[in-house]
């Protein structure tokens, strides 16, 4: 229960009510709409949900477009809108419930205490400890197993100029078991307002790394549950299936067929490109002038 102790901070604590608001809304209104549905309209309507949710998951949720369409620091509750599909999934389910309204009653109020795990969740557990720690060069080396994208997050704003530490930068980002990708852009717009620069979380392939380089590109890499790789990755490199990692891209090195990364983990290394195609999924953070 430790990590909740953060949903205290007004704008975060909003964003919660809002959301748990707009699903009991939701839940009504389907409840309402769907009163003339026969049965099997209300079975193909809680399957289309089901598609629909998994279509939201994995083209949406996790799609920087979201930063964009929800700038905010309370991102990571007011994006998930988990919460918002159970309320649709509770409306039909008490509308399918034959019997009495306490029958009826019982599989909305599961579908909605799932939604409101579903929003909590990704502040949920424990919080990580650091130690301070600081490498010559002025990058941040991380000092807990799962602390990485904090310490990227301070590298970013050292290198312009904007002074963090890890232990900061692990409350403001919600760091837990890992860091969301929404816990970072909460954290960089907190130290980032009143500076000139601004944060922006872009999904982009290698050539647009490429054009955004020289520079701190934070990227999140790792291989995924069913991507096909070289197994050495998993065998001699300690890569792990489903376990992501971040690191900061710092510049292509195109006459020796590498690149220069920052990872907080081991510092200052070089990947191969092939390296870098294969761990690279997708998404990428940096600081830009305003």
């Amino acid at each position: 229960m430790e990590g909740l102790s953060c949903l205290i901070e007004s704008d975060l604590l909003i964003a919660l009510l809002a959301m748990i608001g707009l699903s009991i809304v939701v839940m009504v209104a389907v409840w309402r709409w769907t009163a003339s549905w026969k049965e099997i309209s209300l079975n193909l309507g809680f399957v289309l949900v089901l598609v629909l949710m998994g279509l939201w998951h994995f083209l949406i949720r996790h799609n920087a477009v979201i930063s964009q369409l929800l700038p905010f620091d309370s991102l990571i509750v007011a994006g998930n809108w988990f919460g918002l599909w159970c309320g649709v999934l509770a409306g039909l389910a008490m509308r399918a419930s034959r019997g009495n309204a306490l029958r009826k009653a019982v599989p909305g109020a599961l579908l909605m205490m799932t939604g409101l795990v579903a929003l909590v969740y990704p502040v949920y557990g424990s919080i990580p400890q650091s130690v301070p720690h600081q490498t010559a060069d002025g990058y941040c080396l991380q000092t807990n197993e799962v602390s990485c994208s904090p310490a990227c997050a301070v590298t970013l704003l050292r290198m312009k100029g904007i002074e963090a530490t890890e232990a900061e930068m692990i409350g403001r980002c919600l760091c837990r078991d890992g860091t969301a990708w929404q816990g970072l852009f909460r954290g960089l717009r907190q130290k980032t307002r009143g500076t000139d620069y601004r944060v922006e979380v872009r999904n982009a392939d290698l050539q647009e790394l490429r054009n955004m380089t020289p520079g701190y590109l934070l990227l999140s890499v790792g291989i995924d549950l069913w991507q096909e790789c070289d197994p050495i990755y998993l065998e001699e490199y300690g890569w792990s299936r489903g376990k992501y990692h971040s690191v900061i891209l710092t510049r292509f090195l195109d006459e020796e067929g590498c690149v220069e990364m920052i990872d907080p983990d081991v510092g200052l290394e070089r990947w191969s490109l092939e390296d870098l195609q294969t761990l690279y999924r997708g998404m990428t953070i940096r600081l830009v002038s305003r």
